[in-house]
């Protein structure tokens, strides 16, 4: 069976509202919202592929033996 290497990707993305400069850094107190867009990493984290019936099967007969 063939299976994607990276099967679950995390992007850093995001947009935040920014405060205006000024004596009190306001974000109440605009005209136009200013926002930043912010793109950063991605993540690719490493899962090792277990096919899940085998695995309950293995549990089941794990109980079994073991009187669990």
């Amino acid at each position: 069976m063939n299976v994607a290497a990276n099967k679950i990707a995390s992007y850093d993305k995001g947009i935040e509202r920014m405060a205006v400069l000024g004596q009190y850094m306001d974000y109440n107190n605009q005209h136009f919202p200013v926002f930043n867009h912010r793109s950063g990493n991605v993540i690719l984290p490493r899962i090792d592929f277990k096919e899940p019936l085998k695995v309950e099967i293995d549990h089941f007969i794990d109980c079994i033996e073991n009187g669990t």
